[in-house]
This record gives C-alpha cells, sequence and structure tokens, in this order.
C-alpha cells in the first residue's frame, strides 16, 4: 500500500489522488458538516488499516495505523508541495523506506 501511494505517479495525479491529502488543509476552515464527513472517512481509514496490521500488538495497532496514515498524507502533501523533484522524489523514498522498516521490525524471524 505505501509503495503505491508514495509513488511518483500517485504524486503527480492532482486529479485521481486522495482527496484527503488535496483537500485536509481546506476541510479544517469548513463547517462542521464538511468536517464531519472527513471525521467519518479518516475513522473508517484507521481502522482499515488498524485491521492490516494483524501481526502487531493489540495495544499498538490503532496507534501504529494512525502513525502510517499521517505518514502517508503528510509525505504526499509535502512531496507535491515542493518546487524541486530531486527533494520531492527523496521526500517519498524516505517515508516508504521508513514504514518497510517498521513493517518487518516486529515480525518474527522467517514471518511476512
Amino acid at each position: 500500500m505505501a509503495a503505491a501511494y508514495l509513488s511518483p505517479k500517485h504524486r503527480d495525479d492532482h486529479a485521481g489522488g486522495r482527496m484527503i491529502a488535496a483537500l485536509a488543509a481546506d476541510i479544517a476552515r469548513q463547517r462542521t458538516g464538511v468536517r464531519g464527513g472527513l471525521t467519518l472517512y479518516l475513522r473508517a481509514q484507521i481502522e482499515r488499516m488498524t485491521n492490516l496490521l494483524k501481526k502487531r500488538d493489540g495495544a499498538k495497532r490503532r496507534q501504529q495505523a494512525i502513525n502510517r496514515l499521517c505518514s502517508l498524507v503528510g509525505s504526499i502533501v509535502l512531496a507535491r508541495a515542493v518546487d524541486d523533484s530531486s527533494l520531492s522524489d527523496e521526500i517519498l523514498a524516505a517515508v516508504r523506506t521508513s514504514i518497510e522498516k517498521s513493517r518487518y521490525s516486529r515480525i518474527a524471524p522467517g514471518e511476512k
């Protein structure tokens, strides 16, 4: 999931990318109804990501899901915002690497 989300193809697809990366800052300034819609969406995404982390310690799964979601969204926002393509690629690669390392750091040898 991280590899696809944090790819140059997704970064460059402004029209087809996830709305959260494009609109979150604007939604924060909107009325409750609009913000409520984003809240529902985020809760669903957090739940989905939490369920994907089944091999993690149950008490930390939700926290890690929130952390990953924020890392994904924040990095795509920043990678799109800078005017230096090398820095943009570096941002995406750094977060991809961080997520991949954390993915395997708690899995017992031989598991994937």
